[in-house]
């Protein structure tokens, strides 16, 4: 096994091992991503659909 296949193959056992809960980080990316378009959108003069503004709200899961 070369070295490039031994770091490749750790890269898939972690992959494994950390499978993740069903939508659990895309939410909290989704959230994180509203957030910014509200403050952009404020510092651009743009106005926020209200679909934005809601989802910006929400509380991050831990």
């Amino acid at each position: 096994m070369t070295e490039q296949d031994s770091q490749t193959s750790k890269h898939d056992d972690s992959a494994e091992s950390h499978e993740r809960r069903p939508g659990s980080s895309d939410r909290r990316v989704q959230i994180a991503a509203a957030r910014l378009r509200v403050v952009l959108d404020e510092r651009l003069k743009r106005e926020t659909p209200e679909w934005v503004k809601r989802l910006a709200e929400q509380k991050l899961a831990s």
